[in-house]
């Protein structure tokens, strides 16, 4: 599973405590108040920051002392009863990080609404919606300026992850996805997908290529009368079709662009060959006596290429699977 932080949870807490008017008027007028980690420059109304001034806060020190420089920008823009509204964030080198609605929420101030994050380079990271200070639901891009990803995220043991619907970005084509806590939804286990006359187990007996080598698995896809024989491959977790396969499906409209998920590396028939595999969704797959549906199926770049059904595959589509030389056993 991979592990991506789009954001440092960056918290700016403005407190009252051990702080100081120190040049002004910091009731109502102009002036500079300053606390043991910040100073306001602006309009003060009533001891408060002024309502809907745009106004500055310039970093001074951080709380352990390790820094003294001062006029380091660290926000510019609109406070609302005291605390920031709207606006634009700075780290302490005075780069910009963010631009956009805020919260006060426990006594800190948290990204709070539509906002936009930056790299330290000026790119933009992500734009979109946060609450309470987390990614929520937006768009996310390298560091080029290339969207990634369009979708919901989640915070999860302090790590972003992608969760829920989503769009997938390569080279600028958009593929639909489904994350859980950042692994990608796919070929899971429902016994809904699963359909046939027999009820619990079913044996498939593998053939054996004349050289001895590979266990074969007799499969068929849609109906179609040609049977083709796919390598039962035990360390695999893809299911494959042909390019020609494909081009019938999209003929006949087994399938669709909104099928297509994002592609991925995957290993070839060779173990030490990786290759970037184009993915897509297909149904009515019979094994034996099953119908099998819901499956992710990766294509291959040839129609010469070996077709293989993982074991990997089976383990995540069926309820129980056990293989022995010669012989498969399927559990629904």
């Amino acid at each position: 599973m991979n592990k991506t932080i789009l954001t440092s949870l960056v918290i700016i807490s403005f407190f009252y405590s051990h702080s100081q008017c120190i040049d002004g008027d910091c009731d109502n007028g102009n002036g500079v108040f300053e606390n043991s980690m910040y100073s306001y420059q602006g309009l003060f109304k009533n001891g408060n920051f002024i309502e809907g001034q745009k106004s500055k806060v310039v970093f001074t020190k951080l709380a352990n002392g390790n820094y003294s420089r001062k006029e380091i920008l660290i926000f510019d823009g609109l406070f609302e009863n005291g605390n920031i509204k709207d606006g634009t964030s700075y780290n302490e080198f005075g780069v910009k990080e963010y631009d956009g609605s805020w919260v006060l929420s426990d006594g800190y101030l948290r990204k709070d609404g539509y906002g936009l994050l930056y790299y330290s380079n000026g790119e933009i990271q992500f734009k979109g919606l946060f609450e309470n200070g987390n990614i929520k639901d937006g768009i996310s891009y390298n560091d080029s300026g290339i969207m990634e990803y369009d979708g919901s995220w989640i915070i999860s043991n302090g790590y972003l992850y992608k969760d829920g619907k989503g769009i997938e970005y390569i080279n600028g084509i958009g593929y639909k996805t489904n994350y859980k806590i950042g692994a990608e939804i796919v070929n899971q286990y429902d016994p809904n997908d699963i359909k046939g006359t027999s009820s619990g187990l079913i044996e498939i007996n593998l053939e054996t290529r004349e050289n001895g080598t590979n266990e074969l698995i007799p499969i068929s896809i849609y109906g179609l009368n040609s049977i083709k024989k796919y390598v039962f491959d035990t360390g695999a977790e893809t299911f494959d079709i042909s390019p020609t396969m494909e081009k019938y499906l999209l003929d006949n409209k087994f399938i669709n662009n909104d099928d297509y998920l994002t592609p991925v590396m995957t290993t070839g028939f060779r173990s030490d060959v990786k290759i970037l595999s184009r993915r897509v969704r297909i149904s009515n797959i019979k094994i034996g006596d099953y119908i099998v549906n819901n499956v992710v199926a990766t294509i291959n770049n040839s129609d010469d290429d070996p077709l293989l059904c993982g074991r990997a595959l089976l383990q995540m589509k069926f309820k129980n699977v056990t293989w022995s030389p010669g012989k498969l056993v399927l559990e629904r």
